[in-house]
């Protein structure tokens, strides 16, 4: 709080200006009432120059104002006046000599008005409001048109008086020339726009009383009339004392002046204009003159004057006509600025125009809106998020660039709530413009659109049910995952686990129950996964678990063992406690190059484990692939030989196997298997070769190129076989009977070669008929009343489908090996005769099939069992050797003792 001491202090110290006018109003009375006694009057005139020379010596050791240099040229330029007057007075009172001329006073007289000269430029140029160039420029052709007076009136005369020594015309001649800077000096300083304070006037008052009086002495000294002691000496107290209160006036930072109004600011243009005119109109004026004081008439100075004037007014002109240009060109601007603002705040985006600094310039209502951000933000980065600065500095050096392209990027900004908004904003490098000159970006708020991609992509790249990645995902995981093994000098693995049995669940239990056992696995596993380890789904009941951290492959084992050991706990649903077990395959980085290979490389361990039995493991070894690509190749040339596109040397062929009928030993049939000898890879076994169809989708194709074989080698066996009840026996799988027009294509087949039905059996196995019952019944009926025979293959391996027979009329079984090797086991040989005392209760035959002894051939013939077939009545064989074992046996009965 300021204390009243403390406000008396400070109005002192504002004060002083005037006391010390008083001071040299006082010293000034004295001056002229000590005129009868010069010594008395030369004392008050040096106290009245050392009261000055005080005041600046003050202002410059206690007051450090930003006008101090000024001050220090003015108060170089007062001390030399000061000491020209001192030696003046030592020449006319201590040394009662008249002064000389030249003299050393006149050296400190003429040097004195170049500090002061520059001082005045500087005081101008500090009170500059704001930067004009006509103010210079109308201050020379002003200064250029008094100069013309000035040379004509004062410094012609001296110049050109023959009468005096040449150093003395120039003494004469460089007092009104140097006063003339002074006088330019103090038209700058009048006619600058300033912000004016009382100093300013008095500094002005100052010089120009200093002006009058050397022009009147001057002119006093020309006619030889001037006596110390007239009034013109009070224009030289003047300058002292003005001086004096200038610099003792608050500076501009304590009292700063009020800026002008427009009636004041047209004001000064008029009296600007009235000088102008006036300086234009000494030019007329000093010829005038010159010729009336008959030294000018062909004088340079005046004709090089008169030009220079000239071409300041012509340089006016032409630079009024550019403001009035520019004025033109910003009102054009103005009007386009508020249409562009209007369009700009009526939209729905925000606007900023900002300099290459990124400092704004401007900013839309809509901005203020969308971005955290207010009218002193001067640092347009401080709201963008920090992850994203990174980007945004290098994208905003970019369009720094000078270019047509128009420049888009999407980042992150802090919204008025303090939260982050996804903003997108388009960026036009118009600094070439002359109305913007300015970089523009319109910027929109895209939160919505971006929340709605990255649902999309969570959808895209995630498994709904487990909430894992899904298939798509796991490719950038792999890569991930492959990338981070190669850097630490590791191997990554992808695991395969697919659940044993898992239709099971959704047969029995349905697939809410299944997709429940999915979510728990899920959890389960994910959950206990070792640092950078990840889990995708990969599809169904197959996952996929990727590890970047083996070291060796003895590594991914234990990584089974970790996955297996916590499956071992019981899947909890609603009523039902499960215990499920999984396959696996596993393949190292050693042996896959990209994730592709990776995957294709565990899927293949898989199959191979999956085809050992439940709960199995296998580890990726490049024979698997080697496998997989000759099973590749396989599959494609025997589909090119199902379709016709292979030459003869791939074609199939057909092996027969034997049918026997035990109660005599009479060959009544004999199964056909098409087997395929390619030279260029080793033997395919059938159920091999049924194995690469089925994968192929050519397992039906297949089924009837064996029909068709199999038909075209009983035309030809027709004279042999005339007397024999020989039938050919084929195994047919759903891909054939489930096709529409089966039992069409059977029967153009047989018409195709004149055969009647009764002469062929189709094989299906039990399995095959659970799975498509109603199929089955249906079609293999309609086969049996035209006389075809059907026999149920591989009976008691599986399932039971005694209830099934019923439904397939007529059809005969086959029992599988499994129930005929082991008949020294009782209760298996008991088991055996139920099925065939129950077979014959059917009126349905019944063929023991995988008979490789005498022994095995006499127990199933004493357990009343129709036919047999097996090794022990012939291995499958070529077409040539069947028919040679048809003409030795023929017809005749053989103990299958003695076969």
């Amino acid at each position: 709080m300021v204390t009243s001491e403390q406000s008396f202090t400070s109005r002192l110290v504002d004060e002083r200006w005037k006391q010390y006018l008083v001071l040299g109003l006082f010293l000034a009375v004295g001056y002229y009432l000590s005129l009868p006694l010069p010594p008395l009057r030369a004392i008050f005139y040096t106290l009245i120059g050392l009261s000055a020379l005080g005041a600046i010596l003050y202002k410059l050791v206690r007051q450090r104002s930003v006008d101090r240099v000024t001050w220090m040229w003015l108060g170089l330029g007062v001390l030399l006046y000061f000491l020209g007057d001192l030696t003046y007075n030592i020449y006319r009172f201590f040394l009662s000599t008249p002064r000389p001329f030249p003299s050393v006073a006149d050296l400190f007289y003429l040097t004195s008005r170049i500090p002061l000269f520059i001082g005045l430029l500087r005081a101008a140029k500090t009170s500059l409001q704001r930067p004009n160039p006509f103010s210079l420029l109308d201050s020379f052709i002003l200064a250029t048109g008094m100069a013309m007076l000035w040379w004509t009136v004062l410094m012609a005369p001296e110049a050109y008086n023959s009468s005096i020594t040449p150093i003395a015309r120039f003494i004469g001649s460089a007092y009104p020339a140097t006063d003339f800077l002074l006088l330019a000096g103090t038209v700058r300083l009048a006619l600058a726009s300033t912000k004016r304070a009382v100093y300013h006037y008095l500094l002005i008052g100052s010089v120009g009383a200093l002006l009058v009086a050397d022009v009147v002495y001057t002119i006093l000294q020309l006619n030889n009339v001037y006596t110390v002691g007239t009034p013109l000496d009070i224009g030289w107290i003047i300058f002292y004392v003005l001086m004096g209160a200038a610099v003792l006036y608050p500076p501009l930072s304590e009292a700063p002046a009020r800026p002008r109004t427009q009636a004041q600011e047209r004001f000064w243009q008029r009296m600007r204009m009235v000088f102008l005119t006036g300086a234009a109109l000494l030019l007329p004026i000093t010829l005038v003159l010159s010729g009336l004081l008959r030294h000018g008439r062909a004088d340079g100075v005046l004709v090089a004057l008169g030009t220079v004037l000239i071409l300041l007014v012509v340089v006016r002109l032409y630079r009024l006509m550019e403001a009035n240009i520019e004025l033109q060109k910003q009102l054009a601007r103005a009007k386009s600025d508020v249409l562009f603002r209007n369009i700009v705040e009526r939209g729905h985006s925000g606007v900023s125009m900002f300099q290459p600094d990124l400092v704004a310039t401007y900013h839309s209502p809509h901005l203020y809106q969308l971005a955290d951000i207010s009218d002193t933000e001067t640092d347009f980065t401080g709201i963008v998020h920090p992850d994203d600065l990174r980007r945004f500095r290098r994208f905003w050096q970019e369009i720094l660039i000078p270019s047509d392209v128009i420049h888009m990027i999407e980042y992150r900004l802090r919204n008025p709530k303090g939260e982050w908004s996804d903003v997108e904003s388009t960026v036009n490098n118009l600094m070439s413009d002359d109305w913007l000159h300015s970089i523009v970006v319109i910027t929109r708020d895209i939160t919505a659109q971006k929340e709605y991609e990255r649902k999309l992509k969570r959808l895209a790249y995630t498994d709904p049910l487990t909430g894992l990645a899904n298939r798509a995902a796991l490719a950038d995981d792999l890569a991930v995952c492959l990338a981070e093994a190669k850097k630490h000098g590791r191997l990554a693995g992808a695991m395969f686990l697919d659940l044993d049995n898992f239709g099971d669940i959704n047969n029995t239990l349905g697939h809410t129950a299944g997709d429940s056992v999915l979510s728990q696995l899920a959890e389960r596993i994910s959950t206990q996964l070792y640092s950078g380890e990840s889990m995708a789904r990969f599809g169904g009941d197959e996952f996929v678990i990727v590890s970047p951290n083996l070291r060796e492959p003895e590594d991914a084992r234990l990584m089974h063992q970790r996955i297996a050991g916590l499956l071992e706990r019981p899947f909890q649903l609603e009523s039902y406690t499960l215990y499920v077990t999984a396959s696996a395959g596993i393949a190292l980085s050693d042996h896959a190059s990209t994730s592709d290979h990776l995957l294709r490389n565990a899927d293949l361990a898989l199959h191979r484990a999956k085809s050992e039995g439940s709960c199995s493991m296998r580890v990726f070894t490049p024979s698997l692939l080697m496998e997989a690509e000759r099973r590749h190749a396989m599959s494609e040339m025997l589909r090119d030989i199902l379709y016709g596109n292979r030459g003869e040397e791939t074609e199939l062929e057909l092996t027969f196997e034997p049918i026997v009928r035990l109660s005599d030993g009479i060959i009544c049939g004999f199964e056909g298997t098409a087997v395929w000898q390619h030279p260029g890879f080793r033997n395919f076994d059938p159920d091999e070769l049924n194995d690469i169809a089925g994968e192929s989708n050519l397992l039906g194709e297949l089924e009837m190129r064996t029909l068709r074989l199999t038909c075209e080698t009983l035309s030809k066996w027709k004279p042999l076989l005339a007397n024999l009840p020989v039938r050919a026996s084929i195994n047919i799988s759903a891909a054939s009977f489930t096709k529409p027009h089966f039992e069409r294509v059977v029967y153009e087949i047989l018409s195709s070669y004149h055969l009647s039905p009764a002469c062929l059996a189709f094989e299906i196995t039990e399995q095959t008929i659970i799975g498509h019952v109603t199929t089955a019944a249906s079609t293999f009926e309609g086969l049996a009343e035209a006389g075809v025979h059907i026999v149920i293959d591989h009976f008691g391996r599986d399932f039971s489908s005694i209830s099934h027979l019923q439904r397939i009329p007529h059809a005969a079984i086959k029992l599988d090996p499994t129930l005929t090797h082991p008949l020294y086991d009782l209760d298996n040989a008991a088991m055996v005769g139920g099925i065939v005392r129950l077979a014959h209760d059917l009126s349905r035959s019944v063929i023991a099939d995988g008979i490789d002894s005498s022994s095995q051939a006499r127990e199933i013939r004493d357990l009343n069992c129709d036919y047999g077939q097996g090794n022990y009545f012939g291995k499958p064989m070529t077409e040539a050797q069947m028919k040679l074992l048809i003409q030795r046996v023929g017809a005749k009965p053989h103990s299958p003792l003695g076969w």
